[in-house]
């Protein structure tokens, strides 16, 4: 059984357990700054950020990086034609998680 949980990533939430299995992260245009320790602490088994700055989504990846995640993924979508603005998503995989075990979950059924 899967549980959703929306919360702001200032501290830690008493409702997580300590299985997460995928965080998604949609922050800002100045990134998750200190809100990334703090997500790593909780341990996920997966990260999706989704980004719409290029800057910010670059310290926040360096953090995840530092602190044992995997950038396994990168897709940048241009949502805005004729503009300068674009999407990207990341999605990061701590150590312990195989990326092969991430491809076949995500496979359609």
């Amino acid at each position: 059984m899967h549980e959703w949980l929306s919360a702001q990533v200032v501290s830690a939430h008493p409702k997580v357990s300590d299985d997460l299995e995928l965080v998604i992260i949609n922050p800002p245009r100045r990134g998750l700054a200190e809100g990334c320790h703090n997500l790593t602490k909780l341990k996920p088994k997966a990260i999706l950020e989704i980004s719409c700055k290029p800057e910010s989504l670059r310290r926040d990846l360096t953090v995840f990086v530092e602190q044992g995640y995997n950038l396994v993924e990168l897709q940048v979508f241009n949502m805005f034609p004729h503009t300068a603005h674009i999407e990207t998503l990341a999605l990061l995989l701590r150590d312990s998680t195989s990326a092969e075990t991430w491809r076949l979950a995500k496979e359609p059924i």
